[in-house]
Parts: structure tokens; C-alpha cells; sequence
């Protein structure tokens, strides 16, 4: 057996009436045994006194936040890029709208020219 694992996480023995909590630290360090070890999940289950449909949920949920992180984190790259590409586009609507106010302030039709958007770039009610 492996003392130096058994002796590093202390796991409270199961008392009547009562459940036992378990940190996501303790969940990872009792399912690391099984995989570093090379014993079977239901051995490590047995020596903490922990059922394997408990272990394998365990397992399965840390594999669900792991997943959720790595999405999480590309998708915040995605909308930053998107967000990106937005302001660029924004900013040739405005370009674009100034020489078009230019070329029929020219023309001579200024006075009949519907205001688009304002000098400073704003709609009315603050956005762009």
C-alpha cells in the first residue's frame, strides 16, 4: 500500500445522520490517487469508505468544469475579437457618413440632409 497517501488526506469517518463535505482540492486529490497509482477507483473508494457511483460523479463534474473553463475562456477571446471588428466597422460608418454629408452639403442640398448621427458620433440616447 501507499502510506504516504493514505497519511496526507484525512478523511472524517462516515457517522450516522450525518454527511460528509468534501473540498473540490480533496475530491481531486482522492480521485488523483486512483490515477497515479494505478489502482482502480473502486479501491480508493473502498479505502475512504466513499461509494464508486459517488467517485465516478466526482469525476465526471470535475470533468464538466474543466471543459467550462476552456470554453469560457475562448469564448471571452471570440466576443473580444468580434467587439474588435465591431468598433472598426463603426468607426468606417462614421467615415463614411461624414463624406457623404460633405458631398451633398456641396451639391447644395444641405438644408434637406437628414442628420444620420451628430457631430460628436453619439445618438440621442448615448450609444454609437
Amino acid at each position: 500500500m501507499h502510506t504516504e497517501q493514505n497519511t496526507a488526506l484525512e478523511v472524517p469517518e462516515p457517522r450516522l445522520g450525518r454527511r460528509r463535505r468534501f473540498s473540490t482540492a480533496e475530491k481531486r486529490k482522492i480521485l488523483g490517487e486512483a490515477d497515479s497509482s494505478g489502482e482502480t477507483i473502486s479501491s480508493v473508494g473502498r479505502r475512504y469508505g466513499l461509494s464508486v457511483s459517488l467517485l465516478f460523479r466526482w469525476k465526471r463534474q470535475l470533468d464538466q468544469e474543466a471543459a467550462a473553463a476552456r470554453a469560457g475562456t475562448s469564448a471571452v477571446g471570440k466576443l473580444r475579437a468580434r467587439l474588435a471588428l465591431l468598433e472598426q466597422e463603426i468607426q468606417s460608418l462614421k467615415r463614411d457618413n461624414g463624406l457623404l454629408r460633405e458631398t451633398l452639403e456641396r451639391g447644395g442640398r444641405a438644408a434637406s440632409i437628414p442628420t444620420l448621427l451628430p457631430a460628436d458620433g453619439l445618438r440621442p440616447d448615448g450609444r454609437a
